[in-house]
């Protein structure tokens, strides 16, 4: 398998996207494969939320341990004033939570936290781990992934069959989520004549702390987005919440359901995969207390589970 020797660089790009003022960062085709895939929350975010949404509190980005070890990606984050928060295995994840020097702040000032997992495919059963074997070379050239456009949306033809597909997602739904987008976000970068990356984004967050400033304002958001047709990844609760009332410390986090991507496989059947969503956090702690982490975030690993479109499928 192909080197990733210009990760740091594909890293600098989605940081300056990171801080920048826009407040829709991850719409942008440059940087997640999926996003012209669900018109809706495209629409939303350009329309109703407006500028009105918040600040990006963090995002989250996944590979394969084989593929771009964890330790890598956090000695190079290092090079960008990332320290380690939290180094905690989750289930068969391995996961770092990142902040920066110039640690993020509800204003808007400061970076973005970073949420970084992988899987090793030796925790696997050997059925899909002997699949993930047969793909893994196509993720630093990804041959026969094709990219067309259907209906003013983007649908993509991947080099990997159904039921090997319907195998790894049996097994472990991370894993299949994993595989088939990064399959898709290096035949999109190698298509610009860019170099591929080792890690898919998952998901981003907009902190609302200062833009809906009562936790009741906070829990009407996800209302609002429904109101729109936008679902809410309500597996695991529709709020996740680490609450500790001795320190009076509060982070709230919700999120929608996947983006839904339109697919046919190489065996010709044509489906529906999740993509990326967003997440919606609220801080509230005094300005001496540190940020504790995403002591909730297994929750929330469920949205990658379902899409807009059709809750169960994909």
């Amino acid at each position: 398998m192909k080197p990733f020797p210009l990760f740091r660089h594909q890293f600098q790009r989605h940081l300056s996207v990171l801080t920048g003022k826009n407040t829709s960062p991850f719409f942008s085709k440059r940087v997640t494969a999926s996003t012209k895939d669900d018109d809706r929350i495209h629409a939303f975010f350009k329309g109703p939320l407006s500028t009105h949404v918040g600040p990006t509190h963090h995002a989250a980005f996944r590979s394969i341990e084989t593929v771009f070890p964890l330790q890598n990606s956090i000695d190079q984050l290092k090079e960008f004033g990332y320290t380690v928060l939290r180094q905690v295995p989750l289930g068969l994840l391995n996961t770092a939570e990142l902040r920066h020097h110039n640690e993020f702040k509800p204003d808007g000032s400061g970076i973005p936290y970073i949420f970084l997992s992988s899987i090793h495919p030796k925790v696997l059963p050997e059925s899909a781990h002997s699949i993930l074997d047969h793909y893994l070379p196509l993720l630093s050239h990804p041959v026969g992934v094709g990219i067309r456009e259907d209906d003013l949306r983007l649908s993509y033809d991947l080099p990997i069959t159904f039921s090997d597909y319907h195998t790894l997602k049996s097994t472990n739904q991370y894993t299949a989520w994993t595989l088939t987008n990064l399959m898709i976000h290096n035949a999109k970068l190698l298509a610009k004549g860019e170099s591929p990356s080792p890690f898919a984004l998952n998901h981003w967050a907009y902190d609302t702390t200062l833009t809906y400033p009562s936790l009741h304002a906070f829990h009407s958001l996800a209302h609002q987005l429904e109101r729109h047709d936008l679902g809410i990844n309500e597996q695991n609760g529709r709020f996740q919440e680490d609450h500790i009332p001795s320190e009076s410390y509060y982070f709230g986090q919700f999120s929608t359901l996947s983006s839904a991507v339109n697919v046919t496989f190489s065996c010709g059947t044509p489906s529906q995969i999740p993509g990326t969503y967003v997440e919606f956090t609220r801080i509230d702690k005094p300005t001496d207390t540190p940020f504790k982490g995403f002591r909730q975030a297994q929750h929330l690993f469920s949205s990658t589970e379902s899409t807009h479109q059709k809750k169960n499928d994909g």
